[in-house]
């Protein structure tokens, strides 16, 4: 897994305040495909988590972009 090239592509996503969705669907593409599993609020938040034997994986992100680049 090519974890820079990962950020590179989620950072080039434009995400203004109240529209997250392409880096939100992009997000739940991705780490689905890793084998996470998710779960969405009413309001846009997303939970990932995976269950692995004997430890587990937290993932915490704020999705909306500022024009750093």
């Amino acid at each position: 897994m090519n974890v820079e090239k990962y950020f590179r592509e989620l950072i080039a996503i434009p995400s203004p305040s109240k529209n997250e969705g392409k880096v939100s669907s992009y997000m739940k593409e991705k780490l689905s495909s890793f084998g996470f599993s998710y779960r969405e609020d009413e309001v846009g938040n997303i939970l990932f988590y995976r269950t692995l034997e004997g430890e587990k994986i937290v993932l915490s992100s704020q999705m909306t972009s500022a024009d750093l680049l």
